[in-house]
């Protein structure tokens, strides 16, 4: 295997020689990295992948007589199942992924993301982060979307005292309605409970934000609020547990309709918005609860790149 692989970066090298475009050269090093690596852990992320499976074919999830967001979920660009959540939320709430507008905080590099598979399909939105390298690379991979005015980028660390200036800003210079706001994602590793009661500018039809699965129901707790931002160490110590979530979500107005099947993301719809086919699904922490399943896999394809598509129609 050693010599395989010893085989497979030569070519890598001996090919970056040959070229001088640097797109083409990072995506033959990603390539052999790729084609590498899964080899080596193509037994796990299989058995990821027929873990959820199996998940899915449970009575919990195919069950004509409960509804559960996570059974239609999928991955394009999100960590896990979330694209698939969304994409459904959106459905029920006629809500065209070509017209809708979002913001998302933490947003990484935009590989792995909550919102690439809207901007993909057509939305225009904000996606902030503190990472310089993050907001080197959307800079860099992005181009076309920002110089097109889809998407608007900030490199800020995001606190409770700064993010509803942050989001008036953003909303008057793109002329977006506060209400207009489809989407919402939260993702920051720690402040995400603060961050979220914080926000007053805008009232974004769907939250979606991380929460804490080691802590299930009735257990309603949150870290300290962190004037730094906070930093994960890898460990259950971080965030705030889906019923502390559901108690904010509460007070601002909104309902929880599901979980991601990993036990990542909550879901939360506006009350107004609520109809026929969503008033099922607003349900108790306890229901939609989904305990920590990280090894999920929800993709056995290719590694997410950045470019622009073009809609056929």
């Amino acid at each position: 295997m050693l010599d395989v692989q010893k085989a497979k970066i030569k070519e890598a090298i001996d090919q970056i020689i040959a070229h001088k475009d640097v797109d083409q050269v990072v995506g033959i090093i990603l390539k052999t990295l790729d084609e590498s690596l899964r080899k080596q852990d193509h037994l796990s992320l299989l058995e990821g992948y027929e873990a959820w499976q199996r998940l899915l074919s449970s009575p919990r999830f195919n069950n004509e007589f409960e509804i559960r967001l996570a059974s239609k979920g999928f991955r394009v660009y999100s960590q896990n199942d979330q694209d698939g959540i969304i994409n459904e939320i959106f459905r029920r709430l006629s809500i065209k992924p070509s017209e809708s507008i979002f913001a998302e905080f933490g947003c990484g590099k935009g590989l792995e993301n909550n919102t690439h598979f809207l901007l993909t399909q057509g939305a225009k939105g904000l996606w902030m982060d503190c990472e310089k390298t993050n907001i080197g690379y959307i800079n860099n991979h992005f181009s076309s979307y920002l110089k097109s005015k889809k998407l608007v980028i900030k490199e800020q660390m995001i606190l409770r005292d700064n993010i509803d200036a942050l989001l008036q800003g953003w909303i008057m210079s793109s002329e977006i309605e506060p209400e207009k706001v489809d989407l919402l994602s939260i993702d920051v590793d720690w402040n995400d409970y603060y961050i979220w009661e914080a926000i007053e500018c805008i009232k974004p039809k769907v939250v979606c934000i991380e929460y804490n699965a080691h802590f299930p129901p009735p257990v309603s707790i949150v870290v300290p609020y962190c004037e730094k931002g906070g930093e994960w160490n890898g460990t259950n110590y971080f965030g705030a547990s889906l019923s502390a979530l559901n108690r904010l979500g509460t007070k601002k107005g909104y309902g929880l309709v599901g979980c991601s099947i990993a036990g990542t993301d909550a879901f939360f719809v506006r009350n107004d918005l609520f109809s026929e086919n969503l008033a099922r699904l607003k349900q108790g922490a306890e229901y939609h609860y989904e305990p920590p399943r990280f090894k999920l896999n929800f993709n056995l394809g290719h590694i997410p790149w950045p470019g622009e598509w073009v809609t056929v129609t």
